[in-house]
């Protein structure tokens, strides 16, 4: 299982990346990934994808509360992030992970 945990407090700062799609034997397997932002804080989480491998980052959806989701993508290669772009972090601390 692949797991990207960060407890945030402070802006421009992000969990590593994590791919929900993978190969074994050149068969795909766990399509899914698990999102859950918990804490007490304030400001903007953004959930980004980047699909060079994490290099380039896109945003894909924002929060300004606790959350859980569930991700689906079957793309090999694609990787997720989560955390406070520039400018976007209040207060406290947001407990991010990212899991496959």
């Amino acid at each position: 299982m692949k797991v990207a945990e960060a407890d945030l407090t402070a802006e421009n700062t992000f969990c590593d990346g994590v791919a929900p799609a993978g190969t074994v034997s050149g068969v795909r397997r766990d399509c899914r990934a698990n999102l859950s932002i918990t804490g007490t804080w304030t400001g903007t989480l953004t959930l980004q994808r980047a699909f060079d491998g994490g290099t380039t980052y896109h945003d894909i959806e924002a929060f300004t509360e606790n959350a859980q989701r569930q991700i689906e993508d079957n793309e090999v290669g694609v990787s997720y992030r989560v955390g406070f772009k520039s400018g976007d972090f209040g207060s406290g601390e947001a407990n991010v992970r990212i899991s496959r």
